[in-house]
């Protein structure tokens, strides 16, 4: 008859590895959240963001504009808080194809989403009526749109209003007489560029200067410009 030790031998040994191998594997570093914010047409910049993120930290998108990391187009207006430039961007004028106008003067850009001009005979295109869409005044392209075109006016009353880039797009490129605004990485579909307003800074802002994981996502985002 065996004894108590031969019988309980393998799973003693077998206990024994499983011990051992728990004290043996490695721990898993606790990577720290860096809460991150981008406007619609500063979307494209979050996968820069996520290539440059550090092995010790993780992006969390978030809705708020008071996270860790906000990046937009231009400067607000006002800022008081740390911003670094990451890059830059063309802000265009935009058209449905069928306004029948290769290009557009800034002068008669402002006349169309002002509301002065209603119909696209007026700056020498096509027989339709002119369908203004723009964005809520807060958000980055509008800021630009008033800056280098409006200066001050209102935008027309008739205006549409389009939530993102991404139906900005979708809408101009949807209605004929169409006339709208977008980063040059949201160009795209069936939309005709008629007018580059200017090249702005893309900026990342924080609300305190940055430090650890976040300043190193910084300056990786900085320097894949």
């Amino acid at each position: 008859m065996s004894s108590i030790r031969e019988q309980l031998g393998p799973w003693l040994l077998l206990a024994l590895v499983g011990t051992l191998s728990a004290c043996t594997s490695p721990v898993e570093t606790q990577r720290v959240p860096l809460t991150v914010h981008a406007t619609s047409a500063a979307y494209p910049w979050l996968e820069t963001a996520y290539d440059c993120t550090p092995a010790d930290a993780a992006v969390v998108l978030s809705d708020d504009p008071q996270a860790d990391l906000l990046i937009r187009l231009g400067e607000p207006g006002q800022l008081l808080t740390p911003a670094y430039q990451i890059g830059s961007e063309d802000v265009l004028i935009v058209t449905h194809p069928q306004v029948g106008v290769a290009a557009l003067s800034t002068s008669q850009a402002g006349a169309l989403f002002a509301g002065q001009a209603r119909n696209w005979r007026e700056v020498g295109g096509s027989d339709l009526p002119v369908e203004v869409w723009s964005y809520d005044p807060s958000v980055d392209l509008q800021l630009e749109l008033d800056r280098g075109i409006l200066h001050g006016r209102p935008v027309s009353s008739l205006a549409r209003l389009a939530v993102s880039a991404q139906h900005m797009s979708d809408s101009v490129g949807a209605v004929p007489g169409s006339i709208g605004l977008l980063s040059r990485r949201w160009k795209a579909g069936n939309t005709h560029e008629v007018l580059v307003i200017g090249s702005v800074p893309v900026l990342a802002i924080t609300p305190a200067e940055p430090a650890g994981a976040l300043a190193r996502l910084i300056a990786c985002m900085q320097g894949a410009q």
